[in-house]
């Protein structure tokens, strides 16, 4: 019997260390999506920080929006974000919903935006927001 009380305690290895593997796995890719999602959100709040010295018009919405727009869709084609369309990858706004005019009278930029990593069209979101005199030198 020392036999089979030595096989099974080889299985009993191998399966405590494939669950340490997969364990191991889980929590490398964890700390991966992690630190995609923390670039992404650094890359957008620096690549716009010029809006809080721009004037808030409609025309400070729809650049800000095409810049993220832009950054986010070729994250996409990339393949660093999920989905058979860039809908089901990513999302931006930057209008008059997320800026009615009480933002706007208090100087302030609001950028809330949302990214698949996962699974298509469930996104972490994000909002960045910039205020007046915010922006770079």
């Amino acid at each position: 019997m020392p036999e089979i009380e030595s096989a099974q305690s080889s299985l009993q290895s191998a399966e405590s260390a494939e669950v340490q593997s997969s364990a191991g796995s889980n929590a490398e890719a964890g700390l991966a999506i992690e630190r995609t999602l923390k670039s992404i959100e650094k890359s957008v709040r620096e690549s716009t920080q010029w809006a809080g010295s721009e004037p808030h018009d409609d025309k400070l919405q729809t650049a800000v929006r095409q810049q993220v727009h832009s950054f986010l869709a070729s994250r996409w084609r990339s393949g660093h974000l999920v989905g058979k369309t860039p809908e089901e990858g990513f999302y931006v706004v930057c209008d008059e919903t997320n800026n009615p005019p009480e933002i706007v009278a208090e100087g302030k930029v609001v950028i809330d935006f949302g990214v698949a990593l996962l699974k298509a069209g469930e996104f972490s979101t994000f909002q960045i927001v910039h205020e007046l005199g915010s922006g770079p030198s």
